[in-house]
C-alpha cells in the first residue's frame, strides 16, 4: 500500500452552498476536522459526527492510523506497514 495523506482520508463530504469540503481525521490529534472551515468544532463537523455511520466511519479509520508514525493502514492489519508498531484495537489506547 502507498503512503496516503492523512488529509486525502475523509470521513464524510459536505455541501454548504456552492462550496463542497471534506471531514477528514487531523493527523497529529486524531479528531475530525473541516477541511472548508479549517475547524474541528464547525457545524459541519458537529453535523457529520451526529451521523451513526459517520461516528462508525471515524472510529474505523482511527484503528487504522498508527499512532506512533501516523501511516494509514489497511483494514485487516496488525502491525503498521510502514513502521512495525502494533496497531490499537477497539478499546486499546493509543500505542
Amino acid at each position: 500500500m502507498a503512503d496516503l495523506d492523512l488529509s486525502n482520508v475523509p470521513i464524510a463530504s459536505v455541501m454548504d452552498g456552492d462550496k463542497i469540503g471534506q471531514i477528514i481525521i487531523e493527523k497529529f490529534t486524531l479528531k475530525p476536522f473541516c477541511e472548508m472551515c479549517n475547524s474541528f468544532d464547525c457545524m459541519h463537523v458537529k453535523y457529520a459526527m451526529s451521523l451513526e455511520q459517520v461516528r462508525k466511519n471515524f472510529i474505523e479509520s482511527v484503528k487504522r492510523i498508527c499512532h506512533n508514525c501516523g501511516h494509514y493502514n489497511d483494514n485487516d492489519a496488525n502491525y503498521c506497514v510502514h513502521c512495525g508498531k502494533k496497531l490499537a484495537k477497539s478499546g486499546d489506547d493509543k500505542q
